[in-house]
């Protein structure tokens, strides 16, 4: 199976590298034919090889008059049989990344929903050529909410890389009785304002993960462009007052995509070429974003007094341009030309959150390095009250013992709790702060009687405090 897959790359690729050839071909032919109707003399560099051209111009009909390229031999055979399409998400997925991607499955016919585990890119790619599937769909997430969709069409591409916003799930609705069953009938589609070379592009790339439908199918699904963002949309009609009456009933999910870069290979080629990248990701854009962050009163004076060492880090290590507005009470921070700009924007701006929370900067920077730096905020009225108590007894009891509880709830995930008041700060990656909000909650609602320890945490307790077990459900 390897040496077949290897060989038909090479195919591949040399049917790739007569591009050029042919394009050159075609265009001799061209001005041949230009100079032939307009009665004009043939070109000086064409005289030579005019008969051998003007005999391969009589063969040629509406067919082969053009040539073909091998981005549109790439969807050649799609018609021949149903796509079969394998659904699959970045590692570690959280519930809603997962519910959504439960939800995609009933979206694309003749798709399975795979966990990935510790599954890699290219061994999830030569497994689905090995069992014929035509298409890899990949989704992301952004800490917790879905935000990019990744479509590779097997065997040797193209892949389309897509940002997911606006994301609203089936499970997100509360009228389950309104908004109906799912089908799973092979749907209509409905392509609209896909008019350019990149629409047709994109309009061939998402029509091909459905199957040809059945004339008297009751399902639709919708991709409408409108300003480069593409609206999903999945009905279902009927007509009950007779022919001429239609009732439309969007059964979900809905999102918008929006295009941003296509390769010509598979997902897992890196040395891929790019047939199209948005202009923002590519090297020499200008676009500069900008984020706030406010000053709480209390942490004014050590914001000046930590000024510099903050300065050193975000503008030095990460590339990033800040200053302190004393007029508004904000810190600004904004990408520099050149540099490598959102996602950095995004970590330094949750650093300055983390400390104006009252971290240190090293434990900051610690995190930062680590990739844990993620902050998560909320109330005490988010947490369950205990039974036959109040809340703030419950937060007592977390801040009780000289802070041993607390102490040993962020040596246990590897985050930073900060309490102020009622309100309850979580510093540390996505995955630690989801078990630190739990153990809160454990500790505040007083469960431990009704806990028993995790097996093989006995050891913990050498080095957390004495009061301080790992609880799991009974």
């Amino acid at each position: 199976m390897l040496r077949r897959n290897v060989r038909l790359r090479r195919e591949y690729l040399y049917r790739k590298s007569l591009e050029g050839k042919e394009r050159l071909l075609y265009e001799k032919k061209r001005k041949i034919k230009e100079a032939l109707e307009e009665g004009k003399p043939i070109p000086t560099e064409l005289r030579n090889e005019e008969a051998a051209l003007r005999q391969e111009i009589d063969l040629e009909d509406e067919n082969t008059a053009i040539p073909r390229s091998t981005i549109d031999d790439e969807y050649a055979n799609a018609t021949d049989k149903d796509p079969k399409i394998l659904l699959t998400t970045s590692r570690n997925p959280s519930a809603p990344l997962t519910q959504f991607t439960k939800e995609l499955k009933f979206v694309f016919p003749n798709s399975q929903r795979m966990n990935r585990g510790g599954q890699v890119i290219a061994e999830i790619i030569e497994t689905c050529r090995a069992h014929d599937f035509t298409d890899v769909v990949l989704v992301h997430e952004h800490r917790g909410v879905p935000d990019g969709l990744i479509i590779s069409h097997l065997p040797f591409g193209p892949t389309a890389y897509f940002g997911l916003l606006n994301v609203v799930t089936r499970h997100d609705i509360k009228d389950k009785k309104a908004m109906g069953t799912m089908p799973e009938a092979y749907p209509h589609l409905i392509l609209s304002n896909f008019s350019t070379k990149l629409g047709e592009r994109t309009a061939n790339i998402l029509k091909h993960l459905f199957p040809v439908p059945k004339p008297d199918t009751k399902r639709i699904v919708t991709f409408a462009n409108q300003s480069d963002y593409v609206s999903f949309r999945n009905h279902i009609y009927e007509k009950r007052g007779g022919p001429k009456s239609v009732e439309l009933k969007e059964v979900g999910p809905r999102f918008e995509l929006r295009l941003y870069q296509i390769k010509l290979g598979t997902m897992d080629q890196d040395e891929a070429q790019n047939e199209w990248v948005i202009r923002p990701l590519t090297k020499g854009a200008t676009s500069m974003e900008v984020l706030r962050v406010s000053i709480p009163p209390q942490r004014y004076k050590a914001l000046d007094l930590a000024w510099t060492d903050i300065h050193a880090v975000l503008s030095e290590q990460m590339q990033i341009d800040l200053r302190m507005n004393r007029k508004e009470r904000l810190v600004e921070l904004r990408t520099k030309a050149g540099a490598p700009g959102v996602r950095n924007l995004q970590k330094c701006a949750d650093f300055v959150r983390a400390f104006m929370l009252g971290l240190d900067v090293a434990d900051i920077s610690a995190l930062m390095y680590h990739g844990k730096l993620y902050v998560e905020a909320f109330g005490s009225a988010k947490l369950k009250a205990p039974k036959g108590g109040n809340l703030s007894r419950g937060l007592a009891r977390l801040s009780s013992k000289h802070g041993q509880e607390k102490a040993g709830i962020e040596k246990q995930t590897g985050t930073r709790i900060v309490i102020e008041g009622a309100r309850i700060s979580i510093v540390g990656s996505y995955a630690d702060v989801r078990a630190a909000r739990q153990y809160i909650s454990h500790v505040v609602l007083g469960l431990h009687s009704d806990l028993q320890p995790r097996a093989g945490t006995a050891k913990l307790t050498d080095w957390l405090c004495p009061s301080f077990v790992v609880w799991d459900y009974v």
